[in-house]
């Protein structure tokens, strides 16, 4: 399976069961996961800063922004390791 495929079984799984990631922002952060990586050599730290800035516009009302930030950041990073381990 190509890298992306194995982004959309994945990550919503993986979202999911990180503690803080509210569940409305899950398909949010997956959407924003693939055009970062479709956007492609970019290298990683520009591909963490291209889905931060698409996850981050609709975050949902009384939710602490850095804390969600946080959050997602963490749940993105083991949602990639786990991806790269899945797409070997």
């Amino acid at each position: 399976m190509k890298w992306l495929e194995v982004l959309k079984l994945v990550a919503p799984v993986v979202l999911s069961v990180v503690p803080g990631v509210p569940a409305v922002v899950i398909p949010i952060v997956v959407k924003a996961m693939e055009a970062a990586e479709a956007g492609g050599g970019s290298g990683e730290a520009k591909k963490k800063q291209v889905l931060t800035d698409l996850w981050r516009s609709p975050i949902p009302k009384g939710t602490d922004p850095l804390a969600l930030e946080r959050a997602v950041s963490q749940a993105v990073d083991v949602t990639v390791r786990t991806v790269n381990s899945c797409a070997r």
